[in-house]
């Protein structure tokens, strides 16, 4: 094989819609809790982060019909999902223009709240 033609299968091994689908698959698969004790997280607000690293570089290879912004909305609302500190700024997702960025500073105010409001509780 010359060279162009391997340069040619790697690429297209690397840009595979199946690849992308495995991307997308994962990234609607994100569950903070499971991602924290996978990863060894023991703070809410550490996995909150690492949750958002691992979206936003692994959302624009996902497949063109999902690499919009509202999809990465609904890739961290559904981390999110079940965890109390989440439930307000998720659920004003609806009444609110919202971006992925002010998604991620409305969680992180939330645990910040919550932080306050119950110093003892580890967040």
């Amino acid at each position: 094989m010359s060279y162009p033609e391997l340069v040619q299968m790697t690429e297209s091994g690397i840009d595979s819609g199946g690849r992308r689908n495995h991307i997308h698959s994962e990234l609607k698969g994100l569950r903070l809790e499971s991602f924290m004790s996978t990863n060894d997280i023991a703070y809410n607000i550490a996995g909150l982060y690492s949750i958002v690293d691992r979206i936003n570089p692994l959302a624009p290879q996902c497949l063109p019909e999902f690499r919009s912004e509202s999809y990465n909305i609904r890739f961290l609302r559904d981390a999110v999902r079940n965890t109390p500190w989440a439930f307000l700024p998720v659920s004003q997702l609806i009444s609110q223009k919202c971006t992925h960025n002010s998604l991620v500073a409305a969680l992180r105010g939330s645990l910040h709240l919550r932080m306050e409001l119950n110093p003892t509780q580890s967040i």
